[in-house]
């Protein structure tokens, strides 16, 4: 694969924003797919489906992203 010929794609949905004291938490479903063109033919390399939890605060009127939280891998949850 060409890596100049890697696009990538996002699209987002959000689900809740919350704020507390300082701090603004924005929970969201993010998919990304990376594309890349071979032969001319439209080929998709990687993607992903997750919800995110975000956490940002306000600064000089600006938006700074402070930490964001991922569910973890489902094979590491014991059996039921």
């Amino acid at each position: 694969m060409n890596e100049t010929n890697r696009k990538i794609n996002k699209t987002k949905r959000t689900y809740l924003i919350s704020e507390e004291e300082n701090k603004i938490f924005v929970y969201a479903w993010i998919v990304m797919e990376t594309y890349y063109e071979e032969n001319n033919e439209i080929k998709q390399n990687s993607g992903s489906s997750i919800p995110y939890k975000i956490e940002l605060t306000k600064e000089n009127n600006e938006y700074v992203l402070m930490n964001y939280e991922i569910p973890r891998d489902g094979v590491i949850m014991q059996k039921t």
